[in-house]
């Protein structure tokens, strides 16, 4: 359950927020829909939440992730929220813009967001926590390594569950451990990928 509660966001408050058994979120007092989202592993994430379509009580309410405590200190993220906050305000919709750009990002640009912004850990007692050096790098080479040379000039939007569940299928990583093979190169798994879409 989201307990929210409000208080000016400054350093010293960011750093005091400790986890609870849900994940919460810590509202500004002096920047309306400028906030802090606590995670249950204790991650923290600068947000900002509005109304779309100009505001009103009827409008949907969106929300849109500035980043991480870490990687933006709280006068950084609160200089993005002040701007993100002036879009809504004029009518525009950041959350939604975002997801425009994010649909019209081919894949090789997208793995690059994702090493720049993600390589966080999805699941388990670590989960929401930075990936160690050595698995972030193991994560980054696979990606380039056998997803750029197949999908890597697609865009996202045109990427379709099956070409997904193909390639997952042919990653040696992705077998079973009694059926799992030495990589043999983005070369083979590219003649595998093919073979399998003209079937």
């Amino acid at each position: 359950m989201d307990r929210s509660s409000s208080i000016f966001l400054t350093k010293r408050e960011v750093d005091a927020a400790k986890a609870r058994e849900g994940r919460y979120h810590l509202w500004d007092t002096k920047l309306a829909g400028f906030g802090l989202r606590v995670e249950t592993s204790g991650t923290k994430t600068f947000v900002v939440r509005y109304r779309a379509d100009g505001g009103g009580r009827t409008a949907p309410r969106r929300f849109v992730t500035i980043g991480r405590l870490g990687v933006l200190t709280v006068d950084e993220a609160r200089k993005q929220a002040r701007i993100l906050l002036g879009a809504a305000a004029k009518g525009d919709d950041p959350a939604l813009d975002r997801q425009a750009r994010r649909r019209a990002m081919t894949m090789s640009t997208l793995i690059d967001l994702y090493e720049a912004e993600g390589c966080f850990v999805q699941r388990g007692i670590r989960q929401g926590e930075p990936m160690k050096a050595r698995t972030r790098a193991y994560t980054l080479a696979r990606l380039r390594h056998h997803v750029i040379p197949l999908l890597g000039h697609k865009r996202v939007s045109e990427i379709d569950a099956g070409e997904i569940e193909a390639l997952r299928a042919m990653l040696p990583w992705a077998r079973r451990p009694e059926t799992r093979r030495q990589d043999r190169g983005s070369e083979s798994l590219f003649e595998a990928v093919t073979v399998q879409r003209g079937r």
